[in-house]
């Protein structure tokens, strides 16, 4: 299954002076399947050490973190010689050995370079609270689950994924390609991108067998607050967990920590949700009121909504019915949006939009998502039908002008005015079209 992070590897392998390289990811995001078949693809050998499944590892890094010391040992338990130049070595589920973590420094500080990764489901947890995190010592990625490229990829649609790669801004898109690209978004929307679900269903062809390993995943989500958790703070996740559903699918979605109980309080349950955006699991978008560069800088913590990860288990978590599929607006206008915004959320975060963002003004107008681009502020209105009537993006553009502005629709036709409207199909081109695009006319 490929995957476009195997570029990015390359890119980490060939670099003079490279530091060891962390890779973040929430449980199943398919971590171990991308560094075991990028080590096929670039080195000789690989050193595959597992801390969750195999905790006698940690021993091994208790008596001395020097690096060449931690190579012997690390050669005696897996009886295999290490190469530095053509042995990768991979720290998986590290987070479950702070000593291995904290060892990263030590191999970036060694004269002798060694090519070492490491990765864990629940790794951001373990950087956030700073225990033994190797402060400037290491590289990070993040995989997240397939984008919609990968996703037609994965099923063996290549041409069309290069297809809509190469599709311009001045381009018509054909009927044909068109149906074909939306009836595969409508499926992946059902889908999502969670490697396991993809492969279940590219096995079976079915539906029902792959909504069945999306319940799966989320059940390991919630074992894993049985496992990591103190009681208290497990009761509190398991809150907002049931609270979920409620909260995808309100009018305003902008999140309420009320509606996980009565009288819940943000001071309360701030830190469990916290777990569970450093566990992945959630993506968090932040409220800026006056646009500037860098968005951080102007965005309002105590204002927010939450996404989850995938589009696909979002619709296992609200149990949506595989027969919206044989519509193809169904699906979005049943949904409120919420799906729309979910799948544009995911294909952000897949293409490098690490931090989400969206505007609002005194709740009289509001945009779905601002994006930093390249010391730019670009606003995007999802729209998950065939309405592009969009007054909060208008008001937004007057106001503020843009360099650019997107809007998404089912609409096959790529118009411009003030306003650039593109099929919703196209999200994860955005960052390409901003390359392209000259500034937007401005509105008086």
């Amino acid at each position: 299954m490929y995957r476009q992070i195997l570029e990015k590897l390359k890119n980490w392998s060939q670099k003079k002076d490279k530091k060891p390289l962390i890779i973040q990811g929430a449980r199943q995001v398919g971590k171990t399947y991308v560094v075991r078949e990028f080590a096929k693809l670039n080195y000789e050998n690989l050193v595959y050490l597992n801390f969750e499944t195999n905790p006698d590892f940690s021993s091994l890094f208790k008596e001395n973190l020097e690096s060449k010391e931690i190579v012997r040992k690390i050669e005696i338990a897996v009886n295999k010689k290490i190469d530095p130049e053509n042995t990768l070595i991979f720290f998986d589920e590290i987070q479950n050995c702070g000593l291995a973590l904290t060892s990263l420094k030590y191999f970036q500080e060694s004269s002798e370079k060694y090519n070492i990764i490491a990765a864990g489901s629940l790794l951001g947890i373990t950087l956030s609270s700073g225990n033994s995190y190797p402060v400037g010592k290491v590289d990070f990625l993040s995989l997240h689950p397939l984008n919609f490229r990968e996703y037609l990829t994965a099923i063996g649609k290549d041409s069309l994924s290069e297809y809509l790669s190469e599709i311009q801004l001045s381009q018509k898109i054909e009927d044909h390609f068109h149906n074909k690209l939306l009836k595969h978004f409508n499926i992946y929307s059902y889908l999502g991108g969670m490697p396991e679900v993809l492969n279940k269903y590219i096995e079976s062809n079915d539906l029902d067998i792959a909504r069945e390993v999306q319940s799966s995943i989320l059940l390991a989500y919630q074992n894993d607050f049985s496992k990591h958790l103190e009681p208290s703070e497990i009761i509190k996740i398991r809150k907002i967990w049931d609270a979920l559903p409620r909260q995808f699918t309100k009018e305003n979605r902008k999140f309420i920590f009320s509606a996980i109980a009565k009288s819940a309080r943000a001071r309360e349950y701030e830190n469990a949700l916290q777990w569970l955006i450093d566990a992945g699991i959630l993506l968090k978008s932040k409220v800026v009121e006056s646009p500037e560069i860098p968005l951080e800088g102007s965005s309002i913590s105590d204002y927010f909504k939450i996404f989850m990860l995938d589009v696909g288990l979002l619709g296992a978590r609200l149990n949506i019915d595989k027969s919206f599929l044989l519509d193809n607006t169904n699906i979005f206008n049943n949904y409120k949006g919420i799906l729309a915004e979910s799948i544009t959320a995911q294909e952000l975060t897949a293409n490098n939009m690490i931090e989400l963002y969206y505007w609002t003004s005194s709740a009289q107008a509001e945009v779905d998502f601002l994006l930093e681009f390249k010391s730019n502020i670009i606003p995007l209105e999802v729209k998950s039908g065939l309405n592009r009537k969009s007054k909060s993006l208008n008001t937004y553009v007057k106001k503020y002008q843009p360099k650019i502005a997107f809007r998404t629709s089912l609409h096959q036709e790529i118009t411009s005015n003030n306003i650039l409207d593109i099929p919703l199909y196209l999200v994860g081109e955005i960052g390409r079209f901003v390359d392209s695009r000259k500034p937007i006319k401005k509105m008086s």
